[in-house]
């Protein structure tokens, strides 16, 4: 992946993170993260989505609550409508994290190499190499 121009690293001794997936701006996003690792009983699988800049310079609670609330359930589901082809068994979930910033997280925990592999090659018709 790194002949590739895809900046990777390991995450510890069993896993790895692919940073700034080049994915279409359908949604304001900030940074995108792959992520595998593998441990004794399955192999994670998440795609991450990160959205800082929006709530950089948010001070009002009532602004904040809009990006929470009505701005990102609009991305969302735009994100889930672009990626829902990654997954046609249904066997990924998304996870949502409010905090200093918002990740939403399509992820999954495999028992084998095989279940993982069609989702990585099906998340590689995604992300848009070279552009």
């Amino acid at each position: 992946m790194e002949r590739e121009g895809f900046k990777t690293s390991l995450s510890d001794e069993t896993g790895i993170q692919v940073e700034d997936l080049p994915i279409p701006k359908i949604v304001p996003f900030d940074t995108t993260k792959l992520t595998i690792s593998v441990d004794e009983y399955h192999i994670y699988f998440a795609i991450v989505f990160s959205f800082i800049k929006v709530l950089e310079d948010l001070i009002e609670a009532e602004e904040i609550n809009k990006v929470y609330g009505d701005l990102h359930n609009e991305w969302f589901a735009k994100l889930v409508s672009y990626l829902r082809p990654i997954d046609p068994t249904g066997k990924l979930k998304w996870d949502i994290e409010y905090d200093i910033d918002i990740q939403d997280s399509l992820y999954a925990n495999f028992d084998m190499v095989e279940e993982v592999m069609p989702f990585i090659e099906n998340s590689g018709r995604f992300i848009c190499i070279g552009q």
